[in-house]
C-alpha cells in the first residue's frame, strides 16, 4: 500500500473548472463517477491520473465499490468529493464505507432531508414553516385541518430547484397532481413573505464569510414567469444585521466545516426559516461571490472534501457589486420578439436560449432558462437598478 490518496468524485460536470488533479500529488489517483446523464469532460482537460467511469443508470453504493474493488487497496487515504445534492447521501455513505473522513450520514441527511430539516432546525429553537409528509389517500381537507391553512405548497422532501414543486390554492387543483411516489412528497404551509438567503464558509464551526442577499421572487415563481435573481443587502441595512445574526445562531447549532446556502422568509418582522442546503448556492451566485469579493465558494466546498485540513484564506474585500438574472423560458407557441434588457451594469456572462420563431413550453425547475445575464458595477446604484428593471422586464413576447 502507497501512502497516497485515492479521490472519488460523484458526478461532477465542469471538470474545466474545478480540475481537481492541482490540488493531488502525480500519485493519487481520482477518479470521477458519473451518472447516465452526468457530462463526462473532454480528456484533454484532465491528467493522466484521472479516471472516468460512467454508469449506465443512477450511482450506487454497490456499483462504486465494485468497480474500485481492485484499486482501492492500493491506496492509505479515501476521500469522497460532491457538491450534487441527489448523491449527497451516497457521498457519505461511501465514507462511512471506507472509513473516511468528511460529512457523515446524520449531517448528509439534514442537509438532504427536508423533513428530517425542519424538525431538527425546530428542535433548536426557530420557527419553521407549518408542515406534514404526504402518504396516499391523503385528502385536501385533511392538509388544510394538518396545516390550517388553505394555501400551501407541495414540494418532494429531498427536491432543489423548485423542481416538482407546486403552489396549491383549492381542492381542484390538489386533485390535478398527478404525483407517482407520494410518499416522497411533504406539503407545507405557503408564506407569504420576502425571500432572503445568506450565504456562507464555515470552519469548525467558526464563519468565516457570510453575504446575505435579497431574492426578486421566491423561487417557485420562476414557474409563472418571474426573472429569478438576487442581490446583496447593505451591510449596514437593520436587516442585513438580522439575517447575519440569525444565520450565525443556525449555523453554530450545525456546526462543521460546510459551505452553506440559507433560505428564510422574513413577514411582519419574523424571520422563518425555509431550508439550508450543505453545498455552494447555485444559479448564478458562485461566479456572482467571485466577482464582487474574490471568493469561490465552489472551489472552497470541493477543497473542504479533498483535504480535511483545508482552511481557506479569505480576505473579505468589496471588488464590484453585482447579480445575476435568471429568465424563465416562456409558455408561448411562436415567440414573435427578444427584447434583450440594456443595463446600466456591465454584463460579465450572459447567454440566450431562444430566438423568434421558437416554441417554448415554461420550464419545471429554476436550472432551465431561456436566459441568463450576470452584470456588475463599481456603483452598488446602476445594480439596483438593473435588479429592479429586470423584475418587470418582459424578455420574450
Amino acid at each position: 500500500m502507497s501512502f497516497n490518496t485515492i479521490y472519488i468524485i460523484l458526478n461532477q460536470d465542469r471538470y474545466r473548472y474545478y480540475s481537481y488533479h492541482q490540488y493531488a500529488v502525480d500519485q493519487d489517483a481520482i477518479v470521477c463517477f458519473y451518472d447516465s446523464a452526468g457530462r463526462l469532460p473532454d480528456r484533454s482537460d484532465t491528467s493522466d491520473n484521472v479516471v472516468l467511469i460512467q454508469s449506465a443508470r443512477d450511482l450506487t453504493l454497490n456499483y462504486i465499490t465494485e468497480q474500485l474493488t481492485n484499486m482501492i487497496n492500493s491506496y492509505s487515504a479515501v476521500r469522497v468529493v460532491c457538491t450534487e445534492e441527489n448523491y449527497f447521501l451516497l457521498a457519505a455513505q461511501l465514507r462511512e464505507f471506507y472509513g473516511s473522513v468528511g460529512l457523515d450520514l446524520k449531517t448528509s441527511k439534514f442537509f438532504r432531508d427536508k423533513l428530517y430539516m425542519k424538525s431538527k432546525v425546530s428542535d433548536m429553537g426557530f420557527r419553521v414553516p407549518k408542515h406534514c409528509s404526504i402518504y396516499s389517500g391523503l385528502s385536501y381537507a385533511d392538509i388544510e385541518k394538518y396545516l390550517r391553512c388553505t394555501d400551501f405548497i407541495i414540494k418532494p422532501i429531498s427536491g432543489h430547484g423548485a423542481r416538482n414543486t407546486y403552489h396549491i390554492a383549492s381542492e381542484r387543483q390538489f386533485n390535478d397532481l398527478d404525483i407517482s411516489n407520494p410518499h416522497e412528497y411533504e406539503a407545507e404551509e405557503y408564506i407569504d413573505g420576502e425571500l432572503y438567503h445568506i450565504d456562507s464558509v464555515m470552519v469548525n464551526g467558526v464563519i468565516l464569510y457570510s453575504q446575505s442577499f435579497e431574492y426578486s421572487y421566491p423561487c417557485i415563481e420562476y414557474k409563472k414567469g418571474k426573472v429569478i435573481s438576487s442581490i446583496e443587502l447593505d451591510d449596514t441595512s437593520a436587516l442585513s444585521e438580522a439575517l447575519s445574526r440569525y444565520n450565525l445562531e443556525i449555523l453554530s447549532a450545525i456546526g462543521g466545516t460546510h459551505v452553506t446556502h440559507l433560505e428564510v422568509f422574513v413577514k411582519d418582522g419574523d424571520i422563518i426559516f425555509l431550508e439550508i442546503a450543505g453545498r455552494p448556492p447555485g444559479g448564478g451566485l458562485v461566479p456572482l461571490h467571485r466577482i464582487t469579493h474574490g471568493i469561490d465558494l465552489a472551489n472552497i466546498a470541493m477543497r473542504f472534501q479533498m483535504d480535511p485540513y483545508y482552511v481557506p484564506s479569505i480576505a473579505n474585500q468589496r471588488l464590484k457589486y453585482g447579480t445575476y438574472f435568471m429568465v424563465p423560458k416562456p409558455n408561448i407557441k411562436t415567440i414573435k420578439t427578444v427584447s434583450v434588457p440594456l443595463f446600466k451594469s456591465s454584463i460579465e456572462i450572459s447567454y440566450i436560449n431562444l430566438e423568434a420563431g421558437d416554441s417554448s413550453q415554461v420550464a419545471d425547475s429554476v436550472s432551465q432558462n431561456g436566459a441568463f445575464y450576470l452584470v456588475s458595477s463599481e456603483r452598488k446604484e446602476n445594480v439596483r437598478d438593473d435588479f429592479l428593471m429586470f423584475k418587470t422586464h418582459k424578455m420574450f413576447i
